[in-house]
């Protein structure tokens, strides 16, 4: 499964996957392992004659494969520095991250790596790799995922990529099960013991073996920190608009990014980013630091950073009955059949907990309402359901009336829809929407 170098994937759809798996094991009350792999100079180390054999059994053509041959043969490399230029070194070996067909050709070179993982699951991002597994057996768990990495191992020699064993790391996700006196080593093909952490970051994103995510926050917390210190040092040399822009292309971008994933932490955690947030537009505004938080969003005209990382979830959501989300994003949303007749005034009972919409609506600024978003929401309204609404006890004009809102409402989501037969199934969407899983 690779997420890297394709349209509408990205280090948080990967991730969210990723999460997801181990979310819904550990709500089984299972144990999950991972080994974080890393190669050593993969782009670098991809063999031509390997390459061109793999573009032959994708049925490239023969002029195709005569094309990449020449256009692997006779590259050379050089450094210009200070006006002085080097002498030519021959490349062998390896694929420009540079070039516009780079990335692809990487793609193709490593992805069948993913067949060897076996009954352990695997996600690819260009090089970064995760093998994961779960069970109810913690020795089954560690004996699955040291049989996988194996024939990953192997896969990766036959392709002459090379581990970096010093960076590659090893982690237990786990809760609340019974914490094991010595966990068995997962080892190279080499004998080399892999380390295991309780931290470690992927894809730019901090994670760790409770997933409670107050790793990824502190350092976030710390990243913010130091740049605010920064500007206020120096917040004689800005402009309100200059202020206002900084702030929100260089420290918004930092706090968005995952936010659909960490936004599961703690309360007590995602205050600490609320305290930066508002230190940041006291900066913007000259807000004394006594203000209220909900003075600092009228001055600013920025939401809560909870109303941004719910907005984003939905954002998330939305894409996904559109179909623009990966493949293994979409497919934990399945369609079933309504259990009501339209005709009767019903709206479909939401097998979600209804609590997760009806309160992420009640915190969802106005503005939201102009946008995109809207038309998700009424979308989940009518075929997702959030309430029934049957009055038998409404008088002619009354029943005219509400009929007719109805019919305009749903018609604008059932152009989204394409049919008004079905009812959209979410309960098993994504692990993090879950009621347990306390969203925020």
């Amino acid at each position: 499964m690779q997420s890297g170098f394709r349209a509408g994937h990205g280090c948080t759809s990967a991730t969210l996957k990723v999460l997801n798996d181990i979310l819904t094991a550990i709500d089984k009350k299972h144990y999950c392992a991972a080994v974080f792999i890393d190669l050593a100079k993969a782009f670098d180390s991809v063999n031509h004659h390997i390459l061109i054999g793999r573009l032959d059994s994708l049925g490239f053509s023969n002029d195709c494969l005569a094309w990449f041959t020449n256009y692997f043969s006779d590259r050379v490399q050089c450094v210009k520095s200070e006006g002085l230029l080097s002498g030519p070194l021959a490349v062998s070996m390896g694929v420009s991250q540079g070039s516009i067909l780079g990335p692809t050709l990487f793609s193709v070179y490593i992805n069948e790596v993913a067949l060897a993982a076996g009954e352990s699951l695997i996600h690819l991002y260009a090089d970064d790799t995760i093998l994961y597994t779960s069970g109810p057996s913690l020795d089954t768990v560690l004996t699955t995922l040291q049989a996988s990495f194996n024939a990953i191992q192997l896969s990766f020699r036959g392709l002459q990529l090379l581990l970096n064993t010093s960076k590659t790391k090893c982690m237990l996700f786990n809760r609340s099960l019974p914490a094991p006196a010595r966990l068995s080593n997962i080892t190279t093909l080499d004998g080399f013991d892999l380390e295991y952490v309780d931290n470690y970051k992927y894809l730019g994103v901090w994670l760790d073996c409770k997933l409670s995510f107050q790793t990824h926050i502190k350092h976030l917390q710390s990243k913010v920190k130091s740049r605010i210190g920064f500007l206020f040092r120096n917040k004689a040399s800005f402009t309100h608009a200059a202020k206002h822009t900084l702030v929100k292309l260089t420290f918004l971008p930092i706090l968005d990014f995952g936010d659909v994933l960490y936004k599961i932490a703690s309360n007590t955690l995602l205050n600490k980013l609320d305290a930066v947030y508002h230190s940041a537009i006291c900066f913007v505004t000259k807000a004394p630091y006594t203000t209220h938080h909900c003075d600092l969003y009228a001055l600013v005209g920025w939401p809560s950073l909870h109303t941004r990382r719910q907005t984003h979830w939905l954002h998330v959501i939305y894409k996904t009955l559109l179909g623009k989300v990966p493949p293994y994003l979409s497919s934990l949303v399945t369609i079933a059949s309504p259990t009501c007749s339209l005709y009767l005034l019903f709206i479909y009972f939401a097998p979600l907990h209804p609590i997760i919409f009806i309160y992420t609506l009640h915190i969802l600024p106005l503005q939201i309402y102009h946008s995109s978003v809207l038309l998700a929401i009424l979308y989940l309204l009518c075929h997702h359901g959030l309430f029934c609404l049957y009055l038998p006890y409404l008088t002619s004009f009354a029943h005219i009336v509400y009929r007719l809102v109805y019919t305009v409402l749903l018609t604008v989501c059932l152009f989204y829809s394409m049919c008004n037969s079905v009812s959209l199934y979410v309960s098993n969407c994504f692990a993090l929407s879950w009621p347990g899983r306390n969203c925020k």
